[in-house]
């Protein structure tokens, strides 16, 4: 779900930019509305569970780096 927020962007911005033709002006504000609509839910979820509920988000992309028992991670 915390990355959901960084791929309905990139979902609206493949919808409107292939197949913006075919949907049309309404069809692309429709769909556009609707991502950015999704959006905003899922980032009003995360704030009230990192700042109201205080909880500690840590998201594990990929090992980067492990030398020695030393672990790099790329983190969000």
């Amino acid at each position: 779900m915390y990355i959901l927020i960084l791929y309905y962007p990139l979902i609206n911005a493949i919808i409107c930019g292939f197949y913006g033709h075919h949907l049309g002006k309404y069809g692309t504000a429709i769909s556009t509305l609707i991502l950015m609509f999704c959006c905003l839910l899922n980032s009003l979820f995360i704030y009230g569970e990192v700042v109201l509920f205080n909880s500690r988000i840590i998201i594990d992309l990929i090992k980067w780096i492990y030398v020695f028992g030393i672990d790099f991670k790329w983190q969000l």
